[in-house]
């Protein structure tokens, strides 16, 4: 048996052709890509540019200064006292309301029953007390009533829900 080499050596340069081709087209093909990336253009780094603090105006707290069914309280000094009774007062501004009233036949009260309304638990003076939810043009605000604990009068105060919790910690009964 005798083996001829020249089918194997005919292969054997056909195998280095085919890899000398391939590795030309290689060649070319990473050439191409370092120009498409030494080509494309560089930006320079650029600062961040420093953010200058701005002064956020003070917001100033006023007392309410009538003793209107026997509490007093703290509310925004941009709050302007719309209307004002013996039993009723309330406090607006463009996006915000405290209302509050002593007096049983005030609209207010049946509002705080309203049961059809939904309720929320918040806490008053170290109370939970369930609060009616009202949005009344598009302002969420609380509904709930509460007792003046030195003169038994019983009060309503409809309070935009972003105040409560300032009202909720200035809050005192007075005579």
């Amino acid at each position: 048996m005798s083996m001829r080499l020249g089918p194997y050596l005919l292969l054997s340069f056909l195998l280095c052709v085919l890899l000398f081709i391939v590795g030309v087209k290689y060649g070319t093909y990473v050439e191409m890509q370092n120009k498409i990336v030494a080509n494309m253009p560089t930006q320079a780094p650029t600062q961040i540019p420093e953010a200058t603090p701005t002064e956020i105006p003070a917001i100033e707290f006023v007392k309410n200064a009538k003793n209107i069914c026997g509490v007093s309280f703290l509310y925004p000094s941009f709050m302007q006292l719309e209307s004002s009774a013996s039993s009723e007062a309330e406090l607006v501004s463009k996006t915000n309301i405290i209302r509050y009233t002593c007096d049983i036949q005030s609209p207010l009260f049946d509002s705080a029953r309203d049961t059809t309304l939904p309720t929320e638990t918040v806490t008053l003076k170290g109370k939970k007390i369930t609060a009616r939810v009202l949005v009344s043009q598009q302002i969420p605000a609380y509904i709930f009533t509460t007792t003046n604990t030195l003169t038994g009068k019983p009060l309503v105060f409809m309070i935009d829900k972003k105040l409560f919790p300032l009202v909720e910690k200035s809050l005192e009964y007075t005579r």
